[in-house]
């Protein structure tokens, strides 16, 4: 979740003029693992091993595209220059 979180925040900055905007944008990522949290105390669903290991093999290869997708977003020099 920490690498999903950071290529999340690098998709967004790359693509905003302010770094204030960029982090509250990228803030919105911790609104469906809350959802999860409260949904899992509520009863809502439950989640055992066999739920859990296929979210870890799913954010793994959800992180895998997003490395990559990000390496060719993120350009530094424009961000630099764009950003006031």
């Amino acid at each position: 979740m920490s690498i999903a979180s950071v290529n999340f925040a690098i998709f967004v900055s790359s693509r905003v003029n302010d770094p204030r905007v960029a982090e509250q944008i990228s803030s919105l990522f911790i609104l469906p693992i809350l959802g999860l949290l409260f949904a899992q105390l509520a009863g809502v669903i439950i989640i055992n091993v066999m739920v859990m290991l296929s979210f870890i093999g799913s954010m793994i290869l959800l992180d895998i595209g997003m490395i990559y997708l990000g390496a060719t977003i993120f350009q530094r020099e424009t961000i630099l220059t764009r950003w006031k």
